[in-house]
């Protein structure tokens, strides 16, 4: 295992791997100015959901069924 994903993963279980993702996600969904609405309603989520997406509250493989 490399060191970075170790650093990155630490005690938190992949907690902060969870809200860089959510934090780019959020990055490119302002950058073509769409809603949380618009994405969540496109992927087939809640708002709701798609809002913890990019807190890094949800894990994205936990979106998909």
């Amino acid at each position: 295992m490399h060191l970075w994903y170790k650093i990155i993963l630490g005690r938190n279980g992949g907690m902060i791997m969870n809200e860089m993702l959510g934090s780019r996600i959020k990055e490119l969904r302002n950058a073509k100015n769409f809603t949380q609405e618009q994405v969540a309603d496109r992927i087939g989520v809640s708002r709701q959901k798609y809002a913890r997406i990019e807190k890094g509250v949800n894990s994205i493989t936990r979106v998909y069924k």
